[in-house]
């Protein structure tokens, strides 16, 4: 039996659930309840963003609503923890434009983040992610050596 033991979880420096890392979140900080947002504005925005179609006419209108809409999206997920599917159809237009609405989200949420892994998956993860498929699938690895580069 050791002096820690005897002591409360409360009294102790260190526990098994405080030395576990958690997620911190966003670096900035979500507008408060009290801030509110202005309600009919944001679902006059959302409605407008749900009405038009993704196409390239419309493409700058929706980069523009979906960007004044990023706090209040934030705001709804982090109280609201709707299911993904649920975000989807409040927010369609994420689906949009081959993942660009997403890359956009992730970008204006982790700056730095997003460009160190786009910079390293050619020179870090390729390579293990084919190291990984030679020894455990050879049959796609195989598969894989018939694809050409673009460049």
């Amino acid at each position: 039996m050791t002096l820690r033991s005897k002591l409360k979880a409360h009294e102790k420096k260190y526990t098994k659930s405080a030395e576990k890392k958690t997620y911190k979140g966003p670096s900035k900080p979500l507008k408060s309840d009290s801030e509110n947002f202005n309600r009919a504005d944001m679902d006059l925005k959302i409605f407008t963003l749900k009405l038009k179609n993704p196409n390239d006419t419309n493409k700058p209108l929706i980069v523009s609503l979906m960007d004044e809409t990023r706090e209040f999206r934030r705001y709804w997920i982090n109280t609201k923890h709707p299911t993904i599917t649920e975000i989807f159809e409040e927010y369609p237009r994420l689906l949009d434009y081959n993942g660009e609405r997403i890359d956009r989200e992730f970008q204006s949420m982790y700056p730095k983040v997003a460009d160190n892994f786009i910079s390293l998956f050619p020179t870090s993860y390729m390579e293990k992610i084919l190291y990984y498929v030679e020894k455990n699938r050879a049959d796609l690895f195989l598969k894989s050596s018939f694809i050409k580069d673009s460049k």
